[in-house]
């Protein structure tokens, strides 16, 4: 009501419920209004990216933003895959994504693992647990981050970019 809009809701027993928003009406049209100029851009790239993650939403969630974001990706549902991926892709991935907690071989080994294949890779390990946040400085050179879960595209965007820019250990 204090910006001049009300909801109007319709109700009856059996036929159920129904909420109308009613906004007012805007002095411009929206594509008339310019972008914000202050606000911070995403950072991109282009670089080869390895995402591994057991659960298929949270993989191809995180392909999808990292593909919207102009990286290369692929991606495996654990650390076998991630394996014949990286053969295949002739170790030529410049990042990792991967969860710590999956079944089989955990994140940090499958890390470590890739790791002695190819020595520039970087690794960014992620997790739903906070108590894994130090899991990074346990024997993983500079070149290996932690990202907790959830995470949005623009955190996802930042670490990454970070990452990648960082120099080599």
């Amino acid at each position: 009501q204090q910006s001049g809009g009300h909801v109007v809701v319709h109700s009856a027993p059996g036929q159920g419920t129904t909420f109308e928003v009613l906004f007012p009406r805007a002095g411009q049209r929206a594509d008339s209004v310019a972008p914000d100029a202050t606000a911070p851009s995403v950072p991109r790239g282009t670089e080869r990216v390895l995402v591994v993650e057991d659960d298929a939403t949270l993989r191809n969630l995180t392909e999808r933003m990292l593909s919207w974001l102009g990286y290369e990706v692929h991606s495996a549902a654990n650390a076998s895959e991630a394996q014949r991926v990286m053969r295949g892709l002739r170790d030529d991935v410049q990042l990792l994504i991967t969860d710590i907690v999956m079944p089989g071989q955990d994140g940090t080994e499958l890390a470590r693992t890739l790791l002695a294949r190819a020595p520039s890779l970087k690794v960014l390990l992620v997790s739903g647990y906070s108590e894994h946040q130090g899991a990074q400085r346990d024997g993983f050179p500079t070149s290996a981050a932690f990202l907790q879960k959830p995470f949005d595209r623009d955190t996802l965007a930042h670490r990454v970019r970070e990452l990648l820019d960082a120099p080599a250990a």
